[in-house]
């Protein structure tokens, strides 16, 4: 309740804020029980005085994420209709759009799509062009596209047969480096231009940390060579020798004899169709990244993954804990298991069981560990997080 003016000769003048847009009614009574009304006041935002943004906090470089924004007077009303014009800036890298219309704006508010190329954090502001104290910003998290080139680094003189360091880097096509290769990339294959022989060709992506790999290779010729990296889309081939099917011998062809009395046939027993085994996958190698609180093994197999059966447990043994991933159908072409340098992966242990079964045992070292199995074409790969 208000206190109300003084009246001089019937007329007062009364004077109200009103801070929410709206509808309202002025209802007046007096001391002595006089009563009254004013007509419908309809209340209408304030001029623009603030931008409000909200955005994600993780987007992907080259992919458009959705903004909404809201234009607010000085006390939180949405402003409509809104005439201005916003320019967009980034912190770094190129954004798009670079300027949204006023005509994106319906009842106070707009939905727009932006994109960004450079990887990191980037700040993303957007201001009024006529009214520069109208803006709003947000930051976000850009992660590397999809790797699209590779760039390859090697010394400028090597000794034929003997090893060197070769430095192989993956880039997304906005040129930013792609630093979770190791868990989203597939096999990189290495190529000599030359008349020589290359070793190793395949790259695993578990040989990747912060998107460099930096391995050991061989060449056996003394010449001048270009090497170059590519993706492979699929693993090496691995060749089996077939037995050649043995040629069947002619039928014999009975002499017709005299007829005989027709008899009743004999019912014959149905034939036992043996049942096809299953094609066995073949464990072609292993590849290990470490990263802060994080390990991931890869598990490279001769065909895509999707028709492996995996049974995965945790057991103990000897007082150490233990992944134990059975594998089926498959076997291993593994010449000798890898060392593991880790503070989350100990021992690695890798044997054929009966029935086409392959066991990897993963030695736990922590007392908490959690693991995700995930499969890409003919990855399997293990995920393990200290807890």
């Amino acid at each position: 309740m208000l206190q109300g003016p003084t009246l001089a000769e019937g007329v007062g003048l009364l004077r109200l804020q009103a801070l929410k847009v709206g509808s309202f009614r002025a209802m007046l009574r007096h001391a002595q029980g006089a009563t009254g009304q004013s007509p419908v006041v309809k209340v209408l935002p304030s001029r623009p005085a603030a931008l409000k943004a909200t955005a994600p906090e993780e987007a992907v470089a080259g992919e458009p994420f959705e903004v909404r924004l809201t234009v607010l007077d000085a006390y939180g009303n949405v402003v409509e209709p809104y005439r201005g014009e916003l320019q967009v800036q980034a912190s770094m890298g190129i954004v798009s759009p670079r300027r949204i219309p006023a005509e994106a704006f319906g009842q106070g508010s707009a939905k727009v799509s932006l994109t960004c190329q450079k990887a990191g954090r980037v700040e993303i502001t957007l201001a009024d062009r006529e009214r520069p104290g109208l803006r709003a910003s947000f930051s976000l998290r850009v992660s590397p596209a999809q790797a699209e080139h590779f760039v390859v680094k090697t010394p400028q003189e090597v000794v034929a047969g003997e090893p060197f360091r070769l430095e192989v880097r993956a880039y997304d096509r906005f040129g930013n480096l792609v630093t979770d290769y190791h868990l989203r990339g597939g096999p990189v294959g290495l190529r000599a231009s030359g008349t020589g022989r290359l070793s190793p060709a395949v790259l695993m992506p578990g040989e990747f940390s912060q998107g460099v790999a930096t391995v050991e290779v061989s060449y056996d010729r003394a010449e001048a060579i270009t090497i170059t990296a590519f993706a492979l889309q699929k693993a090496p081939a691995v060749k089996e020798v077939k037995e050649r099917p043995k040629a069947k011998a002619p039928k014999k062809v009975a002499k017709k004899a005299a007829k005989a009395p027709k008899r009743r046939p004999e019912k014959k027993a149905p034939k036992q169709v043996a049942r096809k085994a299953p094609h066995s996958l073949a464990l072609l190698g292993m590849a290990f990244t470490e990263a802060a609180e994080e390990a991931v093994l890869s598990l490279q197999f001769s065909s895509p993954t999707r028709a492996l059966k995996v049974k995965d447990s945790i057991i103990s043994e000897l007082g150490r804990d233990w992944l134990r991933l059975l594998l089926s159908p498959a076997r291993s072409r593994l010449k000798r298991t890898p060392r593991v340098d880790s503070s989350i992966l100990g021992a690695v242990r890798v044997r054929e069981l009966p029935q086409g079964e392959l066991e990897v045992l993963l030695e736990l070292l922590p007392e908490r560990v959690s693991y995700k199995l995930r499969r890409q074409d003919s990855l399997l790969r293990v995920q393990l997080r200290r807890l």
